[in-house]
């Protein structure tokens, strides 16, 4: 397992930790601070982007075609935590298995029509939605604290590890 992969499937289990602690119904609740949108928005989110990542398909050149802008956009996984909780075990237990994709092509959905593609790889691809899973994350940490103002979540939740570091040697 590489290191962006372990950090991936670490920051998942801290968001599960954090949304099994908070509970069903503040999980789908609009939060006005974020716009009207719920956690379980920004958790849905995030999981159907490791989804497109793990749920690619295969060109005939071997090639594996991810497309973040086909998404599910499953509600079940913004209104249920239990099925959102399930499908992260399922994300967690393959970063931690290891994936072996090598070559891979994101296509993007352009307003000129045809989609472009670019030559990408696993690692760029998992440090992509690392820095996205942290990015809603800091989201996710405003609507818990307006939510529920006396709610314990860590100091890190949602920090970025630069930023972490950063702190760590100006203070």
């Amino acid at each position: 397992m590489s290191w962006i992969a372990g950090r991936c499937a670490g920051l998942l289990e801290e968001c599960m930790e954090v949304l099994e602690r908070l509970g069903v119904d503040d999980y789908a609740r609009p939060v006005e601070v974020l716009d009207g949108s719920s956690l379980g928005m920004h958790y849905r989110h995030v999981i159907e982007f490791f989804g497109c990542l793990f749920k690619t398909e295969v060109a005939q050149e071997g090639v594996v075609k991810v497309c973040y802008d086909h998404r599910e956009r499953d509600l079940r996984i913004e209104r249920d935590l239990d099925y959102a909780l399930g499908l992260s075990r399922g994300l967690v237990h393959r970063l931690r298995d290891g994936i072996t994709q090598t070559r891979l092509e994101l296509i993007i959905e352009t307003d000129q029509g045809a989609p472009l593609a670019v030559e990408t790889n696993l690692e760029r691809e998992l440090a992509y939605n690392l820095e996205h899973l942290v990015h809603h994350m800091a989201l996710m940490r405003i609507g818990v604290k307006s939510l529920q103002p006396g709610f314990s979540i860590s100091n890190h939740f949602g920090l970025a590890d630069s930023t972490r570091r950063h702190r760590n040697l100006s203070a």
